[in-house]
């Protein structure tokens, strides 16, 4: 589908988001939900699209309404004339971000712009509908054509010929029969459409299978756990404020009838909602605050959230993995997608540390009631990991000995039991059943080793991509391994502000991204993916 192809561009590059807009609720066209079938913007969205002239503004928004700067209409209509290479450095010092220099050198070097003065081109400036009208002008080669006389409003000298260019060759028809508006600012739908009848209106396919509008306003300047609160911080009211509406509710255990806590958040939407469940870290039960954020963004966009305590921290041997724990977890699911509104078709899980554990164990044990899984730096074998946090001296080791009762390192029961609760035993489930996993861990991680992220993608890989034992020790000691294929076309959903990765690598269901970080996890690059839709 097109709009999947749209998410990954716009993983790649990040570029041009501007502000996201909400659509209405219902799903939209040409892999937007703010594209609607019935808007004079709706075939040249989607021939932009086609053409790689846009990524929206998130991966399912266009934001139509929305205005375009000028170093935005700088690279759509480089992008338009098939991103041309080669043209000699602008002049212009106040032009700093990577993404606008190529555009920009180029309008330079072909007479389309002087820039705002000798030295400046103010790329954050808005984009009038004059202003474009001369830009397309003069990408034409500016040729000479009749006064638009119907636009009364027309009359600075340089707009003149431009505009009555675009009315000649059906650029436009103007605001209205009489008004061109020629200082108004031009809206993202607007451009789209000048663009595209400027190139002659070419018939398109309309991609009629696109998500809702998903927008990501709530995490602006929330791009790691440390932007937000500090790694452990629990508490109900920090919740109940950040996420007014939530609901601390209580569900009981299908496995032993016991009473366990959870966050809830009904959607509020018209249509079916997507479910985020939210899992807390190993020190931390179901109120810690580093979960507060994807509640905050899912609220923004209508969807549901559980958040469970699955028996709390990770100091009870109740806890751990348990087939108890896993199963709060699972009952969680179960209440959330049994409430009018909830899509049990989009349930998608995120965790950290823990959490992440918890994640993965839900896809490999339960691959029947989640979409998707993203887990940040997981432990997925705890013999493996009870002997490195021994070594390091970390109480892990201690929580992980009572769980299992004794040193798993020991063949015989212990070890069982620990494997019994490892995500490592179900990870050939998960794969078998096709369970998209984004799985992604800190290059310097100290307390899970970095190589597990590694052995979590070489249990769900295809197996002419997994990375080779060299490889996977490489990054277990915190070093990118040389001689890796090229990795930078690949959609790892993280972007600006947000930690740089250091490799990634898709294969069939599972995407690995190691990134420039310790023990942390990136809230953007999570959202970003679950809304692309990786089904």
């Amino acid at each position: 589908m097109k709009h999947r192809t749209l998410a990954v561009c716009l993983a790649v590059s990040m570029t041009m988001t501007g502000v996201m807009s909400v659509s209405s609720p219902a799903a939209g066209l040409a892999g937007f939900g703010d594209v609607d079938s019935d808007r004079f913007f709706t075939a040249p969205v989607q021939w932009m699209v086609d053409n790689a002239i846009t990524a929206g503004t998130s991966p399912t928004c266009f934001s139509p309404a929305n205005p375009v700067t000028r170093g935005q209409a700088a690279a759509f209509m480089w992008r338009m004339e098939g991103f041309p290479t080669g043209s000699p450095p602008h002049p212009f010092t106040d032009v700093t971000a990577a993404w606008q220099q190529d555009p920009i050198s180029w309008m330079a070097a072909q007479g389309i712009t002087t820039g705002t003065s000798p030295t400046t081109y103010s790329p954050a400036n808005p984009v009038t509908r004059g202003d474009l009208a001369a830009l397309l002008h003069r990408l034409a080669g500016s040729p000479p054509a009749p006064p638009p006389t119907q636009f009364p409003d027309v009359t600075k000298p340089w707009q003149i010929t431009p505009v009555g260019w675009m009315l000649q060759q059906g650029i436009t028809t103007g605001r209205s029969s009489t008004a061109f508006s020629p200082d108004d600012t031009v809206t993202r739908g607007e451009l789209a459409t000048f663009l595209y009848r400027y190139k002659g209106s070419p018939a398109v396919d309309i991609d009629d299978e696109s998500p809702g509008c998903v927008t990501f306003e709530s995490l602006d300047g929330i791009n790691t756990i440390g932007d937000f609160t500090s790694f452990v911080a629990s508490g109900s009211s920090r919740w109940q404020q950040s996420v007014p509406g939530i609901e601390d509710i209580r569900i009981n255990s299908t496995a032993d009838g016991a009473e366990q806590p959870a966050f809830w958040l009904p959607p509020t939407r018209d249509v079916d909602q997507p479910l985020l469940v939210i899992l807390h870290s190993w020190s931390a039960p179901y109120t810690q605050h580093a979960g507060i954020p994807f509640a905050m963004w899912a609220q923004e966009n209508g969807w549901a959230v559980i958040a469970p305590n699955f028996r709390g921290r990770n100091d009870d041997p109740g806890a751990v993995g348990s087939h108890l724990a896993v199963q709060d977890a699972a009952d969680a699911i179960d209440y959330a997608v049994a409430q009018p509104g909830v899509d049990a078709d989009r349930v998608y899980v995120v965790g950290y540390s823990g959490g992440g554990m918890m994640a993965l164990l839900l896809a490999g044990r339960h691959p029947d009631k989640v979409t998707a899984v993203s887990a940040w730096g997981p432990p997925h074998d705890l013999v493996k990991f009870y002997d490195f946090s021994r070594r390091m001296g970390r109480g892990y080791a201690n929580d992980i000995w009572r769980a299992c009762g004794g040193d798993p390192t020991v063949a015989g029961p212990v070890q069982d039991e620990c494997l019994t609760r490892s995500p490592v035993t179900y990870l050939d489930s998960a794969r078998d059943h096709e369970v998209p996993v984004f799985i992604s861990q800190g290059i310097r991680d100290p307390f899970v080793p970095p190589r597990v992220a590694a052995e979590v993608f070489n249990r769900l890989a295809d197996p002419e991509d997994r990375l080779s034992a060299e490889e996977v020790d490489l990054f277990g000691r915190g070093i990118v391994p040389g001689g890796l294929s090229d990795w930078t076309t690949t959609a790892t959903y993280f972007g600006h502000g947000d930690p740089a990765p250091v490799f990634a690598r898709q294969s069939a269901s599972v995407l690995l991204v190691y990134f420039q970080s310790r023990h942390d996890m990136v809230y953007n690059a999570s959202a970003r993916w679950f809304a692309s839709d990786p089904r």
